[in-house]
């Protein structure tokens, strides 16, 4: 089975002797479906996993960690980077765009977190080798302001970004978004919004799937056109936390915020020819300004309704001691 896909002007070519995990990754991807003419400049393989595979996992260092639904671990050595969940194993070969994905049937039978960390994490580090980085956040923009907002998984990214949208602006991308280098700019990786079921029965867009973890599955071409943008470069980022007494915007340094990136990007340094891009790609989208905006844990629903004093606060232009209430 072959897939062509055209990310941002970038050909990938995906092969799978699996059925399922290919269509755990080409669910992701589909939006970007492309002529399986075409001609591939990155390459990802999908080959079912064998017994000199699992003894492979016990060898390989942990020089990198992460977590996501479970951990990751791996290490790189001569261009080639190798990871694995204990089970699975991916390889990718930096000079050649190339990767290959040896998959066991535990990590299938867990399809949120092969379709959208392990296969596609290996999808992002060969986008990595073309200029195009990762970065974990929702993209919303109107005329004058472009707001990023950045936050651990469940901490109400989509929520607030989809929020936005009721007060004029625009979304770019939902949860998985990518730094452009060349054009300067950030561009969707994702192309759906995943909402909690209240918060998308709120926007009165018809759903069109329930993902594996009970939330709205809405994608971004099913939202109306003057709801959506194709890129944009921030003029503020907003980190969310919920550790707050009362619901507060403050400004942060921007330091804190490069920090939350670099750790939702482990691999940064695991291709040394595009680490030094990398970071100033990220440096160059921390030109504005930098906020963490802190708030008692609600329910999605309740969450929502704070958007209108969220807009009030940048608007005020004193942002250094207003509250929201």
């Amino acid at each position: 089975m072959r897939w062509g896909f055209d990310i941002h002007g970038v050909s990938l070519v995906v092969e799978s002797d699996m059925e399922k995990a290919a269509e755990l990754l080409c669910d992701r991807l589909e939006p970007y479906a492309a002529s399986h003419a075409m001609d591939p400049v990155l390459n990802l393989r999908i080959e079912r996993a064998t017994g000199p595979t699992i003894r492979k996992t016990e060898k390989i260092p942990k020089q990198l960690n992460w977590i996501r639904s479970r951990p990751l671990w791996g290490s790189v050595n001569n261009d080639v980077l190798t990871f694995t969940d204990g089970t699975s194993v991916a390889e990718v070969t930096y000079p050649t765009g190339s990767a290959c994905l040896a998959v066991d049937e535990s990590t299938l039978a867990d399809a949120h977190f092969f379709g959208r960390t392990f296969a596609l994490l290996s999808v992002v580090e060969l986008l990595r080798t073309r200029g195009f980085f990762y970065v974990h956040g929702a993209l919303v923009t109107n005329n004058s302001r472009s707001i990023l907002v950045l936050g651990r998984g469940g901490a109400g990214k989509s929520t607030l970004a989809i929020s936005l949208i009721r007060h004029g602006y625009r979304i770019v991308a939902d949860d998985n978004l990518l730094i452009d280098s060349a054009a300067n700019t950030i561009r969707p990786l994702e192309q759906e919004l995943s909402l909690p079921r209240e918060t998308a029965e709120k926007i009165e867009i018809v759903p069109l799937g329930v993902n594996d973890r009970g939330k709205i599955r809405i994608p971004l071409k099913a939202l109306p056109g003057h709801w959506r943008a194709p890129y944009a470069l921030p003029t503020d980022i907003v980190l969310l936390s919920d550790t707050g007494t009362e619901e507060a915007l403050i400004p942060v340094p921007r330091s804190a915020i490069f920090k939350v990136i670099l750790e939702e990007n482990p691999m940064i340094l695991g291709h040394p020819p595009a680490a030094g891009l990398h970071l100033d790609s990220i440096r160059a989208i921390l030109k504005g300004n930098t906020y963490q905006y802190r708030f008692r844990r609600r329910s999605p629903i309740q969450f929502a309704n704070f958007s209108s004093h969220f807009i009030v606060a940048f608007r005020s232009g004193s942002v250094d001691s207003h509250r929201l209430y």
